[in-house]
């Protein structure tokens, strides 16, 4: 009966055009290397692939054989024997909501830090530190930088500093965005009210004049792939349990009601005590 199910699905993801029109991307990586995948039909595949295998190994072979991007990416997974940390990192409208990631590798990289800050601090700056996109870079040293002000001041004010020089010297907005959205972050672990207040006035604009244009722009579009709305997602979640009132006023002064509505659910999300902490909601990491 799985086979027969799986089949199905088999056949109807290779059907399916792979246009890719969601921008969504996944990147699997390793000690041996890295490799990519584009498209909803390829990343189906992906996930099936493991079920697949255990059923029937040479089908699985077939299946992966018809798609370039898939082949590479399950040799890399399943070639894997080192038993050292392994990631696939999946990215729906990019982390600016604006199509895929330029630089998966220095993507992956950010997430490996926020993973790590907890439990090795050394080791998350040392990561930070080969970040070279200098917006990425900006956007996690500033959330580093929430997490360390307790146990290293100094350094966090580092941080700090490198990510307001980083902010000052972004041309496009969706750069600035995410800059600000991290160093939101920051003031939220320190707890710092009036910087967090400061840096709502100017991210909730920002984001809001991103997403409209993009409706203008491409009404038909997926609206999971939104400049702004992945950005402004995490801003709402990560920020209501510190300051509801303002996070809540800006919500309220969108002139977009489709924003409006998402974010509300975000800020509920972010204030459900038993709900887990999320981090946007088109950008999943999963570790194996």
């Amino acid at each position: 009966m799985l086979k027969d199910i799986l089949t199905q699905l088999v056949a109807d993801a290779l059907d399916t055009k792979n246009d890719n029109k969601t921008g969504a991307v996944a990147v699997f990586s390793n000690s041996r290397g890295t490799a990519t995948m584009s498209g909803a039909a390829n990343l189906l595949l992906f996930q099936l692939l493991p079920m697949i295998r255990d059923i029937d190994p040479d089908w699985a072979k077939k299946v992966e054989a018809q798609r370039s991007e898939l082949q590479a990416s399950a040799n890399l997974s399943q070639g894997s024997n080192s038993g050292g940390t392994e990631r696939v990192g999946m990215f729906v409208g990019g982390p600016n909501g604006g199509g895929p990631p330029a630089n998966m590798m220095e993507e992956m990289k950010s997430i490996e830090v926020d993973e790590l800050v907890s439990q090795d601090p050394k080791q998350a700056l040392k990561v930070a530190d080969e970040i070279h996109d200098p917006v990425i870079r900006a956007a996690t040293n500033a959330r580093l930088a929430g997490d360390l002000s307790t146990s290293d001041p100094d350094r966090a004010n580092e941080l700090l500093n490198s990510a307001r020089e980083a902010l000052a010297a972004a041309k496009e907005p969706a750069d600035k965005l995410r800059i600000l959205v991290g160093l939101a972050q920051a003031q939220k672990a320190m707890n710092d009210k009036d910087g967090f207040g400061k840096t709502l006035d100017q991210a909730y604009v920002m984001g809001e004049e991103l997403f409209r244009k993009s409706v203008d722009k491409s009404p038909d579009a997926a609206i999971i792939s939104r400049p702004g709305l992945d950005l402004l997602t995490r801003l709402t979640v990560a920020g209501v349990r510190l300051d509801s009132t303002a996070i809540l006023t800006h919500v309220d002064n969108l002139r977009s009601p489709l924003l409006q509505a998402i974010l509300l659910v975000a800020a509920a999300r972010g204030l459900d005590p038993d709900g887990t902490s999320q981090d946007g909601p088109v950008r999943i990491q999963i570790r194996s």
